[in-house]
């Protein structure tokens, strides 16, 4: 199942630390507050780009898939 996907049982500074590496490099610039939100949004940019990239999944329902969370950001 898509759900399953590994990136959703860790948290946004574990993904940070494994895939962001000069982002990661660049975060000790930044104060704790700002590091663990940037974390946030790298993670579900992580997340879409997996989404995306799922090739188990067939292209048509990786596209409904993203579609459904763009639906769910706009009417929040």
């Amino acid at each position: 199942m898509f759900d399953d996907l590994h990136l959703l049982d860790r948290s946004p500074e574990d993904i940070l630390r494994s895939y962001g590496k000069s982002f990661s490099w660049a975060g000790h610039f930044l104060t704790t507050k700002q590091k663990h939100r940037a974390a946030i949004i790298y993670a579900f940019c992580r997340y879409i780009d997996e989404v995306a990239d799922y090739e188990e999944l067939e292209l048509e329902d990786r596209i409904k898939k993203l579609y459904r969370i763009k639906k769910a950001l706009i009417n929040k």
